[in-house]
């Protein structure tokens, strides 16, 4: 019970944040800005990290307002064109859940939540060039140290493997 209380008075009180940032505007006579948009991409439910970035997104949601857009890549939405949603999911398959701002990357893997609402705070929909707008993504495969790690773990692996074949070898011999 105390669980739905909860739910019920934080949805109430996100839509009152809304509904008082909107009577403020209306009130100063400015033109309500549009809200930026966010768009989650995600690997579904079973994806951990994916449910937790979401929950984060509705925790800075209570103080920032923003439209927020799941895009799952492994069941993309079917207005989608197919070759469009298999390039995202081969570019994003490694590195799910990561987060766009207006068509522009962000953030991946783990939400940083301060720099987001600055992000929210100094948005302007009519800025041509946003300082967000020169993010690159980078996959987890082009991280510098990755490749390299991989071969050392091979190369611990290898010697790990010989030094068993070598233990194996002098239980064999018999001794004298």
């Amino acid at each position: 019970m105390a669980m739905l209380r909860n739910m019920f008075y934080s949805r109430s009180f996100s839509t009152s944040i809304r509904s008082l940032h909107a009577a403020q505007t209306a009130s100063t006579g400015s033109v309500a800005k549009r809200l930026p948009k966010l768009t989650l991409y995600t690997g579904g439910p079973e994806c951990s990290l994916c449910e937790i970035m979401k929950q984060d997104l509705e925790v800075v949601r209570f103080t920032h307002a923003f439209e927020l857009e799941m895009f799952n890549i492994r069941e993309p939405p079917k207005d989608v064109p197919e070759e469009k949603a298999n390039e995202i999911a081969e570019r994003y398959k490694n590195d799910i859940p990561v987060l766009h701002l207006d068509g522009h990357y962000i953030q991946k893997h783990r939400l940083n939540s301060n720099s987001l609402k600055k992000l929210i705070e100094k948005y302007d929909p009519e800025e041509e060039d946003p300082i967000y707008a020169h993010n690159t993504f980078r996959p987890w495969t082009s991280v510098p140290g990755a490749k390299p790690k991989r071969k050392q773990a091979l190369k611990a692996r290898a010697k790990y493997d010989h030094a068993l074949k070598q233990l194996d070898r002098s239980e064999r011999k018999p001794s004298t």
